[in-house]
């Protein structure tokens, strides 16, 4: 039993609830590097209280991911290896070199090969935060000697942009009043929207009321 194991499991262990229990109880069985471990599905099973088949798909899915190396052997339990890499807490970029010291020849897997991270070294002068505006990231403008006076702005004109007209008032009125007849110019040109919409707001307010006499909106517009 590993209480340094188990507390890493539930840390930093995998997001699946299933798999990460499974993993507990492997850890559970094993040494504090991670090693031989070697319960059985049926002991699994009893122990998390899950199906044999949820913990197989555990057992498959920790495989997967890196957080276990399985040996099978025959007639007998499979032989676990716990990847103590995978139960540690993210690694930043500003990581010493001297902490991967540290790992064992177990933690590596194949999946580590071949990967780097991009480390700072002691005595950088570089900021972490480089400005936006440095020349190095406009190749296309000319660079700046170091005589050479500062050139200031030339007033450039200024665009103004186009402002919209209001829209027409008088078709969503007349949509509102149920106006479906068709008006000549001269009948368009002398309708007030402020009078048509007060009227409209009549004709609302009386059909809401369920008046007996309601004005035919055609005729009234024209009116």
């Amino acid at each position: 039993m590993s209480v340094k194991l188990m507390t890493a499991v539930t840390n930093y262990g995998p997001q699946n609830s299933s798999q990460r229990f499974v993993l507990l109880m492997i850890a559970d069985n094993a040494a504090d590097d991670g090693s031989n471990s070697f319960p059985s599905v049926e002991t699994l099973a009893n122990k998390t209280a899950l199906s044999e088949r949820t913990v197989i798909r555990a057992i498959e899915g920790l495989v997967d991911s890196g957080y276990l190396i399985r040996r099978r052997r025959r007639n007998t339990s499979n032989l676990y290896q716990m990847v103590l890499s995978k139960l540690q807490a993210p690694v930043s970029d500003n990581l010493s070199s001297t902490i991967s010291d540290n790992l064992s020849l177990t933690d590596v897997t194949p999946r580590h090969l071949g990967t780097c991270q991009d480390v700072t070294h002691e005595g950088d002068t570089m900021s972490p935060d480089p400005s936006i505006n440095h020349p190095i990231n406009h190749p296309d403008q000319p660079k700046a000697t170091a005589t050479a006076p500062a050139a200031e702005p030339s007033a450039a004109p200024v665009a103004v942009a186009a402002v919209p007209a209001d829209p027409d008032p008088i078709p969503p009125i007349l949509d509102w009043i149920g106006f479906d007849d068709a008006l000549t110019p001269r009948e368009r040109t002398a309708l007030n929207p402020p009078i048509l919409l007060a009227w409209a707001y009549w004709v609302k307010l009386k059909t809401a009321e369920r008046a007996p006499r309601v004005h035919n909106p055609v005729g009234l517009v024209r009116a």
